[in-house]
């Protein structure tokens, strides 16, 4: 069946939009003291763990995330992980300026948020000038001696042909690049599922 997504002036959309990407950020937050204990009680683990209990967690972990990209209606395989950890990388403006926020109703299994990338706003000059820098510096790492200049043209003239091929059609503008998945908790109020969950709960139990 096709998906069915929430009005923009939904409030449950507004609430969710407002919300996921500070959910999202707050997964890999280190500085939260909640998450520094989490991560120093998994590190700790992770040291005691024989190999065979190193494998089964493993297993469990693709075993969750096929689960949750079912859940949320997104099936990209094994990228889940790195395009959810290529999105907490980003910072909150980008966030809110290169991606479009969708809401798909589950039914009973809750709201899929979902990011769609923008191909214009994510190849904008602004982009283009911090992706030339980081050429640069990736070059620099290297040993070599980067050519400031031509990287900065080269960089300039690929984000302009990507964003003209969206405005000349040959290219969609928008691409689901994630989904989260929330559910309703018996009180009524939205629930952030975290797809590693499953993890923690048995690493920490």
């Amino acid at each position: 069946s096709s998906p069915v997504y929430l009005d923009r002036k939904d409030t449950v959309f507004i609430k969710l939009r407002e919300r996921s990407p500070a959910d999202l950020k707050q997964m890999a937050d280190t500085s939260s003291p909640v998450n520094k204990l989490k991560f120093h009680l998994m590190a700790s683990k992770m040291e005691t763990l024989t190999e065979d209990k190193q494998i089964e967690l493993e297993a469990l972990l693709i075993k969750s995330i096929n689960e949750y990209t079912a859940q949320v209606r997104f099936n990209v395989g094994g990228t889940f992980m790195r395009l959810l950890s290529e999105l907490q990388d980003k910072s909150r403006e980008d966030l809110a300026t290169d991606y479009d926020i969708r809401v798909q109703y589950l039914g009973d299994a809750g709201y899929a948020v979902e990011y769609w990338e923008d191909g214009i706003a994510v190849h904008s000059e602004k982009h283009a000038i911090c992706q030339a820098a980081e050429v640069a510096k990736r070059q620099e790492l290297a040993g070599m001696s980067p050519d400031i200049q031509g990287i900065a043209e080269g960089v300039k003239s690929d984000y302009e042909a990507a964003r003209a091929s969206v405005n000349a059609g040959k290219s969609v503008r928008y691409t689901k690049v994630l989904a989260l998945l929330y559910v309703r908790d018996k009180d009524g109020s939205l629930v952030f599922r975290d797809p590693y969950q499953p993890l923690y709960d048995l690493m920490l139990r």
